[in-house]
């Protein structure tokens, strides 16, 4: 079955394209400074890059052949778009998976609920092989990447330096 992008709907979020109407909550969740703690990016500094930010992801979940899904995770309750869980597409048969979640909605399953979602839906369409990359510290992706029943696969010591700090960069694959 060939991927193509389609809304999906959990008991408590919906995970639908990202749509001009979005900026404000995307310049919300997208500004916090602990969503940037391990990544690689720094926050943007005005509403101008995160529109273009934005505009990429409109672009992105709409270009043939689909080479990524960038999904935009609303929250039901109040019809807030609280994350993203992003889709980059390697081949017909495996992708990689990244997310992030709005500060004030962590801790909740959110996530889980959301890349499981994704997951299941990915498998539907014939991907059998999904990884994602965490930095080590990152204690709340990796446990969430447990509770989806990733495996580690590989190491690469001080991989990434951040503020002075260093990371090992974790791959993992289900």
């Amino acid at each position: 079955m060939k991927m193509t992008f389609k809304n999906i709907e959990t008991d408590r979020l919906f995970l639908r394209k990202f749509a001009l109407e979005d900026l404000e909550d995307f310049v919300e969740f997208q500004s916090d400074p602990t969503m940037y703690k391990f990544q690689p990016s720094g926050i943007k500094k005005s509403k101008e890059e995160y529109l273009e930010a934005l505009n990429r992801f409109i672009s992105l979940s709409s270009t043939e052949p689909l080479k990524a899904m960038p999904f935009a995770v609303e929250f039901k309750e109040n019809h807030k778009v609280i994350g993203k869980i992003t889709v980059s597409i390697v081949d017909e048969k495996s992708c990689r998976l990244s997310w992030a979640i709005h500060k004030d909605y962590r801790g909740k399953g959110l996530a889980f609920e959301a890349c499981q979602a994704v997951v299941d839906y990915l498998k539907s369409c014939g991907v059998e092989k999904f990884n994602i990359n965490i930095w080590s510290g990152n204690d709340a992706s990796l446990n969430l990447a447990a509770k989806l029943g990733f495996k580690l696969v590989s190491v690469e010591k001080d991989a990434r330096q951040k503020d002075g700090v260093v990371f090992d960069s974790l791959n993992f694959s289900l």
